[in-house]
């Protein structure tokens, strides 16, 4: 999945908390409980996030945002809904299954 499609299906969360799971760069697979933005830390001012090649999540647990590189993504669960990494091109229903 490249960067807009998974930053699109996150932001499209408005707010839901959604499980999401994806490899770090030493390899570690990793299971966050996360939502796309905290309101209650946001205050304005301008945007640091400076990488445009990751995709950015508020993590519950940490209560940080975090970033992830898009190729790392592994899976993305909102809901019954569980979106899975493919290894062929992304097709419109993003290989939605209904759990």
């Amino acid at each position: 999945m490249n960067k807009k499609l998974l930053q699109n299906i996150i932001n499209s969360t408005k707010g839901k908390f959604f499980t999401l799971e994806y490899s770090r760069k030493d390899g570690k697979v990793v299971k966050r409980c996360a939502k796309s933005k905290n309101l209650r830390i946001l205050k304005g001012g301008k945007d640091t996030h400076e990488n445009a090649d990751t995709v950015r999540y508020y993590d519950v647990n940490k209560k940080a945002y975090r970033s992830f590189i898009p190729s790392n993504f592994l899976s993305l669960r909102i809901g019954g809904v569980v979106f899975k990494k493919s290894a062929a091109p992304v097709p419109a229903d993003c290989h939605a299954e209904q759990i």
